[in-house]
């Protein structure tokens, strides 16, 4: 059957697996900002990052600092807090950068008449980050999970994609680097599953041989040739 849609995972097949240290980094220089214990703040952080909604009056990450700082009893004015904003959105913004081949490789194939998705877990502030990048013009869908939402893995995930894009699953590619379940999940829904391994030789593609049927390719290239059923020496 032919391939009619392409699924991401974000972090590491269109942007690299940065994420969780910017995270981290950006937690500890609020905690410095603010001169409290970054172990305690980091802890506070991660604890309330995972209750705290969307507020309507403040964006997700203020209203997350406003819990924290209450916890630690820190005094957080207002311009402080717009502030420690800013440097976290600049800090997570270097995370969405495209990895190289990205940017052509969505171009190409949505240029042959494939749709293109997004899925992955993400804190609630990166979604609209993202809406300010240059890949998402390049995407006909972005469904995100984050905190207060679906985990990726959650096959109503993948089950909602399909259905948005209006294409059956047997149609779909479910590009990962596979650190999850969510190839495997991919697999169970009909898809055609592909291991993005960036750092991987193609000699070692041909050589070790995709365990349960899922695709091994090295390359943004790859994933549009074997989408488009066009034969390269690294793809049976």
């Amino acid at each position: 059957m032919a391939t009619r849609a392409v699924i991401f995972n974000l972090y590491g097949t269109l942007v690299h697996e940065t994420c969780q240290r910017a995270m981290l980094d950006a937690t500890v220089r609020m905690a410095h900002e603010l001169n409290v214990d970054p172990i305690r703040f980091a802890s506070l952080w991660f604890h309330h990052a995972e209750q705290t909604p969307r507020d309507r009056a403040l964006a997700w990450i203020e209203s997350n600092l406003e819990r924290v700082c209450k916890d630690m009893e820190v005094e957080l004015h207002p311009v402080l807090r717009r502030r420690l904003a800013r440097q976290r959105d600049e800090l997570m913004v270097q995370t969405l950068f495209p990895r190289q081949g990205a940017l052509r490789g969505l171009a190409k194939m949505r240029g042959h008449g494939l749709k293109t998705a997004v899925v992955g877990d993400t804190p609630p502030d990166v979604p609209p980050l993202l809406q300010n990048t240059e890949l998402v013009k390049h995407l006909d869908l972005v469904l995100l999970s984050t905190s207060n939402t679906w985990r990726h893995d959650d096959p109503r995930v993948l089950e909602c994609v399909v259905k948005e894009l209006g294409v059956p699953a047997q149609t779909c590619l479910f590009v990962s680097t596979g650190m999850g379940e969510d190839l495997h999940l991919a697999q169970s829904l009909g898809m055609t599953a592909v291991m993005l391994e960036p750092e991987m030789s193609e000699s070692d593609r041909v050589i070790a041989g995709p365990p349960e049927q899922i695709r091994r390719v090295g390359t943004m290239l790859e994933v549009y040739w074997l989408a488009t059923n066009q034969s390269f020496s690294a793809v049976a």
